[in-house]
């Protein structure tokens, strides 16, 4: 498991993402929300530890013991049935995201063009939709949300620029299909106007120079791609949407 602490970066910036929106908006159950999008995350990202049998019993225990709570949390706290549904949507895109699809031994993200729709739409449910929704506050949260979603798209193709020589060219993504600077120049146009959306909306983040930082880091790691050590750039970008989620955390 050569990768596997890299999966604790990503939990825990998912989780520190939804503690902070939740907390930034009051939308209620802070905790909570976090913690469930930490375990989905890690389970999601470690499914493999449970459904492969030559992975000792003990690991596989485990791994079904923290799905069994995963579950159990998702049903306490989801107080609305839209709101368990798009849990129960977001989970089921999760589990399918990685595994192969028997008929044509091919997995869910490795049908054209879906990767990144798939990633950017997972991450928007659970961390955005999920704690509104599942909240009594009437508030519409449709413009932080979309603001969002082009944060989240971002990064996630700021990871796909990076795998660019690893992924299936089956895949189609978007660094694949017009080029790697184009896709760069998306990346830091969506950046920016998330930068700028966010000033005019105002999401007005508890720690400025947080969310200052979580801005501009991948644009430099984009511009500085070619110097930069693949891991390190994974690590840099998943310490982005770390350092937003925090950025929200109320003083």
């Amino acid at each position: 498991m050569p990768n596997f602490p890299k999966f604790w970066i990503v939990a825990f910036a998912g989780a520190a993402l939804s503690i902070g929106i939740s907390s930034h908006f009051h939308y209620g159950n802070v905790q909570e929300n976090g913690i469930l999008t930490f375990l989905g995350i890690f389970l999601v990202y470690n499914h493999y530890l449970l459904t492969e049998n030559k992975r000792p019993i003990l690991i596989r225990i485990v791994m079904l013991v923290l799905l069994l709570i995963t579950l159990g949390l998702a049903i306490q706290i989801a107080s609305t049935f839209v709101s368990f549904l798009i849990l129960g949507i977001s989970g089921i895109i999760g589990v399918l995201y990685s595994f192969k699809i028997k008929t044509s031994s091919v997995a869910i993200r490795d049908i054209p063009f879906l990767k990144i729709g798939l990633v950017v739409g997972i991450w928007t449910f659970v961390c955005c939709i999920f704690p509104w929704f599942n909240s009594p506050i009437n508030e519409n949260f449709s413009p932080a949300i979309l603001l969002h979603v082009f944060y989240l798209f971002a990064i996630a193709l700021g990871f796909d620029i990076r795998d660019i020589l690893i992924d299936s060219s089956k895949r189609k993504t978007i660094p694949q299909v017009i080029g790697v600077k184009p896709a760069k120049a998306i990346v830091i146009t969506s950046l920016v106007f998330f930068f700028i959306g966010s000033n005019l909306f105002p999401l007005i983040p508890s720690h400025k120079d947080l969310f200052i930082l979580a801005v501009f880091i991948p644009i430099i790691t984009l511009l500085l791609q070619k110097d930069i050590r693949p891991k390190v750039y994974g690590i840099l970008l998943e310490m982005s949407l770390l350092m937003l989620g925090i950025s929200y955390f109320s003083l």
